[in-house]
């Protein structure tokens, strides 16, 4: 009896032992990132992923094709909106998947900004001048945006709450040295020279509000000197060190 009783103990554990079930390899880990998401202007970003326990990966959503368990691939990005790009990796343990998402960001009036990119647009006009402007998506493609970068606008004025400024307007920093306080809204309420000016400098970009400025990610705070009654060269001097 001790025999047989032995004979099955063993006959059970070789059978539970066996077979290479997938249960015994753990299942792909999936790893996906990429050199910039957001996009302000068309151009390229860089897709990489990684994967562990895998054998074979699978592009799908807005690429395709079979690659390898870990590379590279530069991808361009050319039309407004968002692609998603999913990629699915297979291996003994089963298969798994991970996306990422990459925007092109515009602005409903940047493509008659001729200072930022002139393509010859008339803008309403009869004559056009198609070469000169300032090269910015150049600029913008390269990383340089303004990111860290205040600009004192010593003018007639700030719309704090301008809905293409307000996300880039420093809080508390701007001055009305007409009414001596933080807020140097303008007298015109249908828009002044220094609301325009922080406009051509730091309108948000990629908001899909209205233009955007020639360093979108700038911040602004603004100088209420020239449009009171108080614009003393004193003030003007004060003003002019406002953005340190």
């Amino acid at each position: 009896m001790r025999i047989i009783l032995f004979f099955i103990f063993v006959l059970l554990t070789s059978c539970s032992g066996g077979g290479g079930s997938s249960s015994n390899n753990p299942a792909p880990e999936v790893n996906l990132s990429a050199s910039k998401t957001d996009l302000l202007v068309p151009g390229n970003t860089t897709i990489q992923w990684s994967s562990n326990n895998s054998t074979s990966c699978l592009a799908t959503g807005d690429w395709s094709g079979t690659y390898g368990t870990s590379g590279t691939e530069v991808i361009n990005i050319s039309s407004a909106g968002t692609k998603n790009f999913i990629l699915t990796c297979e291996g003994p343990g089963g298969s798994n998947n991970n996306s990422i998402s990459l925007s092109l960001n515009t602005d409903p009036l940047y493509s008659y900004q001729w200072h930022l990119k002139n393509t010859g647009q008339t803008n309403f006009a009869s004559l056009s001048e198609g070469t000169h402007d300032l090269n910015i998506e150049d600029v913008i493609s390269s990383g340089i945006t303004g990111l860290g970068t205040i600009i004192a606008i010593v003018d007639t004025g700030l719309e704090l709450s301008h809905e293409d400024l307000s996300a880039n307007v420093v809080a508390g920093k701007s001055y009305d040295y007409s009414d001596q306080d933080n807020n140097p809204e303008p007298i015109n309420s249908l828009g002044d020279h220094g609301t325009s000016i922080a406009g051509l400098t730091s309108a948000v970009g990629g908001n899909n509000i209205g233009v955007r400025g020639v360093a979108p990610n700038s911040k602004v705070v603004g100088f209420n000197v020239i449009g009171g009654s108080n614009n003393t060269t004193s003030n003007m001097i004060d003003a002019l060190g406002g953005a340190s």
